[in-house]
């Protein structure tokens, strides 16, 4: 920023009245731009009148050249020494703060972060490339999703080919030449098979879908722009969910808040509703010929929906057998093991994002601390901890960049569900106690 724009930043954006600037400091690396200034000093009047005033006195001088963001002030070492004396001047502010409330001037000092208008925000352009790999992992997520499918109802095939993959995984040679089938495969009726795993790889997408609308109607509300959903398949859940760029600056944290939580809502929604009715067609209100057995240790992945299953379904448990259910309890179940795994406050998935304007940067990263360690020792997610871990490391580990307002915070309301969230999120990606000496693990049928 020139010197001749900083003056002109002293001297008509700020005033004595308004925000009485006590240090100016060149931006770094540090909070994530490469240009721009970091304005210190004391509130004098009202947060929100000041924020409107400051946005509208530098709309006024430079004519869309910047973008002003408030937030907290970092600590008065965070960037060195100051040009002009550094945030050292003035007097602190002091005394109960209740951020939720825009008129209050007590409380953590706030600055002012003046940054150009081309490196405000992200990339508002979707290039024809990123299309391309959208919708390749779309086909790639439908294959995961029907695929687990197929493998769910394996039970299905001949009993001469489930011999013979029984041999092939106690390493005995199952060698097939060209073109021969599996034993047991010759006038199977293959397109039955592949019909027979739809639901589940459809229930699967249903969930995702909800999820991506729920982000799309909350930011069409919020005029927030959103880039195009790339979905993330695996093979043990279907998918991973998908990664959602936010492809325009957020006004304030609730705004950021309602977008982030509005995806989890719809997906949770959708996959409660596949589960719990896929759970009352398995304890007899649906065609037998339709069940799928699965094995009892699938109960033991997740405290509450083992919970859940165990009391409905316990009853009709064989130890050996294990328990029969409907294609749409699977596919309920690994969608809300999904959404669970979304709304952990880790990095920039939605329960980062969540967590983030919930609660501040600060819970964010001791919140992340605690969710990478517990995927790493398994405590967390149990078989699938590790793919989602390198997952978020990979793709999500950087937490959302800031909204505008970065100081006023969410309503206490949105504070408690974020905590509702994070703790049903646990409850379900928490192993169950194994009470029948069964071998414990996995999330997935």
């Amino acid at each position: 920023m020139s010197k001749e724009d900083v003056k002109r930043l002293k001297d008509e954006v700020f005033g004595y009245n308004t925000f009485y600037v006590t240090g100016t400091s060149e931006l770094g690396e540090e909070l994530g731009v490469s240009e721009g200034v970091l304005v210190k000093g004391n509130l004098r009047a009202d947060r929100a009148e000041v924020w409107k005033t400051v946005q509208e006195n530098v709309e006024r001088v430079y004519e869309g050249k910047y973008t002003v963001f408030m937030l907290e002030e970092p600590p008065a070492d965070f960037f060195g020494d100051d040009d002009d004396g550094g945030s050292g001047a003035g007097a602190s502010m002091s005394g109960s703060y209740d951020a939720s409330d825009p008129t209050n001037t007590r409380g953590p000092r706030i600055s002012f972060l003046i940054v150009p208008a081309s490196k405000a925000g992200p990339n508002p352009r979707t290039s024809a490339f990123q299309y391309v790999v959208a919708i390749a992992l779309f086909g790639l997520t439908a294959g995961s999703a029907l695929q687990l499918g197929l493998v769910a109802e394996v039970s299905r095939l001949p009993q001469a080919t489930m011999d013979w993959l029984a041999a092939g995984s106690q390493g005995i040679d199952t060698s097939l030449a060209p073109g021969e089938l599996p034993p047991g495969l010759d006038g199977f009726d293959s397109a039955a098979y592949i019909a027979g795993a739809v639901p589940i790889a459809g229930g699967i997408y249903a969930s995702a879908a909800a999820h991506e609308i729920g982000h799309w109607i909350a930011a069409a509300t919020k005029k927030i722009k959103l880039s195009i959903p790339y979905p993330i398949p695996n093979g043990q859940l279907g998918t991973f969910g998908s990664i959602t760029q936010i492809k325009s600056l957020p006004e304030n944290r609730t705004d950021l808040y309602d977008v982030s939580v509005a995806g989890p809502i719809g997906g949770f929604t959708v996959a409660s509703a596949l589960f719990f009715y896929g759970l009352a067609l398995s304890a007899g209100g649906g065609d037998p010929n339709e069940l799928l057995p699965i094995p009892n240790e699938l109960f033991q992945g997740s405290l509450m929906l083992g919970a859940i299953s165990e009391a409905i379904l316990g009853g009709t448990a064989d130890q050996v057998k294990g328990v029969a259910v409907h294609p749409l309890f699977i596919a309920g179940w690994c969608g809300l093991v999904t959404q669970a795994l979304n709304c952990l406050p880790v990095g920039q998935i939605d329960g980062g994002r969540i967590t983030q304007t919930a609660f501040g940067r600060r819970a964010l990263g001791a919140t992340s601390l605690g969710v990478y360690l517990g995927l790493s020792l398994g405590v967390i997610g149990s078989s699938i901890s590790l793919p989602w871990a390198l997952f978020i490391l990979i793709c999500q580990r950087t937490p959302e960049f800031a909204p505008k307002d970065d100081v006023t915070e969410v309503s206490p309301e949105r504070q408690n569900f974020a905590l509702l969230l994070i703790f049903v999120s646990l409850m379900i990606l928490l192993p169950g106690a194994d009470f029948s000496g069964l071998a414990s693990d996995p999330l997935l049928p």
